[in-house]
């Protein structure tokens, strides 16, 4: 629970099964609560064992009191409850605090005893999907069995008209079985939030439409499980549309999740669709604090002031360099110097403007960020391959100088490494194939990055291993040094 940021709401009573879990009880003696002093913590007295009342549940600090008329009956509170989970479940939440994701709320039986079957019930008529522990015994080894033998008709109705001992509750929680997830520890081990995940799944599956398993989909993202995402959200009777998978892409991109990403490409979202300005500034706004990346912003746009910054402070633009200059330049207003950072501050129309160069705009993001795996998989998918991994290569080596933690700062030096062996297979690959047009490429100029060549990016990377490579060294040879420069 801790993993998946879970809260449990629990009511069973310390002297029964789930006195493991923990729960809140009811209250025998209401003039008990709080001593008269009001002090805190409130010190509570234990009940005499004969006592029909159950105490305060050590573990909690929190309750709710539900007074429904009734004295000395369990379960009094289960109308009340459902209410409270279907109303917490209507409330939003998500990354960035845009309230992007429905709270998912699921009810998971223990053991249980005979209330247990109209607190299931409860549940399952305010749309709450339920998990029952298959093993755990009483009500919820009941209700599992009888699901398991009525699977095939699909009713409950004439197992309770033969036993008439079973609730009527146990009937309308038949005719809402897809509700219901059964897990058993004989199907194997799994982790708790996969059991979660497939259980809220599962109660959407009576539906076709891609928008009922969106709050689903969102939940994969923050957990990161691409495996339920592709298996049971990406199925082929469900058909996602492009436009409902831009607030998950989002999130992925922001929680650093490239697996997704690559699957959310997959099934069809378009990035040159999907990127504008101001979703490219979103991006740049979610670095983490800690990050460098986030600390050059805030001295870029004038944050806390530093009593004396270092002399060899470089600017994000110094790191970008010239190469840079085709992304950014003219997002400024007309008669103030451009400013690579803030793109899109000074004018809404350019929030809604699709960015030209996606994949690269995505690239550098990931790069500044030190994010191997997401800058690996947009390096891929963007253009020019030797020439960006040479400016990767670059701003990396840049950054590590910049970097006060000397572990980020030895990331920061083994991803330029890593971007520039990318550059070199690329570049061994061409030079295999055809010797003629690899040394066109080595001079060509990259529209993409500032007019600059291949070697001009190689000497601004300081890329030594490149030009060791036989195909650079035999151009190369023959080229004043003047025009690497």
């Amino acid at each position: 629970a801790r993993a998946t940021g879970t809260q449990r709401v629990l009511g069973g009573v310390t002297e029964r099964d789930t006195k493991a879990v923990g729960g809140s009880t009811e209250v025998g003696t209401p003039s008990l609560l709080l001593p008269h002093q009001g002090s805190f913590p409130a010190r509570y007295p234990r009940m005499p064992g004969t006592s029909p009342f159950c105490p305060l549940d050590p573990n909690h600090s929190v309750f709710f009191l539900v007074d429904n008329g009734t004295q000395g009956q369990v379960g009094g509170e289960a109308s009340f409850r459902a209410r409270l989970e279907r109303y917490i479940a209507q409330q939003k939440v998500g990354t960035g605090g845009l309230g992007s994701i429905e709270i998912p709320v699921l009810l998971m039986l223990i053991g249980g005893d005979a209330t247990m079957f109209r607190r299931v019930s409860e549940a399952t008529r305010a749309s709450i999907p339920c998990l029952l522990l298959g093993g755990s015994g009483g009500a919820a080894d009941c209700l599992a069995r009888l699901l398991e033998e009525t699977s095939k008709c699909g009713s409950l109705g004439g197992i309770c008209c033969f036993t008439p001992l079973i609730p009527p509750q146990v009937e309308r929680i038949g005719e809402l079985r897809e509700l219901v997830t059964v897990y058993s520890d004989q199907e194997g081990l799994e982790e708790f939030e996969t059991v979660l995940l497939k259980a809220l799944v599962k109660a959407c599956q009576g539906s076709h439409e891609a928008s009922s398993y969106l709050d689903e989909l969102r939940l994969a993202v923050a957990w990161n499980r691409v495996d339920i995402a592709s298996s049971e959200l990406f199925r082929e009777d469900v058909l996602w549309q492009p436009s409902l998978l831009e607030g998950p892409m989002r999130d992925a991109l922001l929680g650093d999740r490239p697996a997704l990403v690559r699957l959310f490409v997959e099934n069809g979202l378009d990035v040159g669709q999907f990127l504008t300005w101001g979703r490219l500034e979103e991006l740049y706004m979610g670095a983490p604090e800690a990050s460098l990346l986030c600390q050059l912003l805030t001295r870029r746009h004038g944050g806390p002031a530093e009593p004396s910054p270092p002399p060899d402070y470089l600017s994000l633009e110094r790191l970008l360099g010239d190469v840079c200059a085709p992304f950014y330049v003219g997002l400024h207003p007309p008669g103030q110097p451009p400013n690579k950072v803030s793109l899109v501050d000074w004018a809404p129309s350019y929030r809604d403007e699709l960015s030209p160069n996606p994949w690269t705009d995505l690239f550098i993001w990931a790069v500044l960020l030190n994010r191997r795996e997401m800058a690996t998989y947009c390096w891929e998918m963007a253009p020019d391959a030797v020439a960006g991994a040479l400016v990767a290569a670059r701003i990396l080596r840049e950054l590590s100088h910049l970097e006060t933690e000397a572990e980020e700062a030895g990331a920061m030096k083994e991803l330029a490494m890593h971007f520039e062996n990318l550059a070199i297979g690329v570049f061994g690959e061409c030079y295999r194939n055809s010797e003629p047009r690899v040394y066109k490429l080595l001079v060509r100029r990259s529209q993409l990055w500032g007019s600059a060549t291949v070697l001009q990016l190689a000497h601004q990377a300081d890329a030594r291993l490149f030009f060791a490579q036989d195909g650079v060294q035999v151009r190369s040879g023959g080229l004043a040094a003047g025009n690497l420069a």
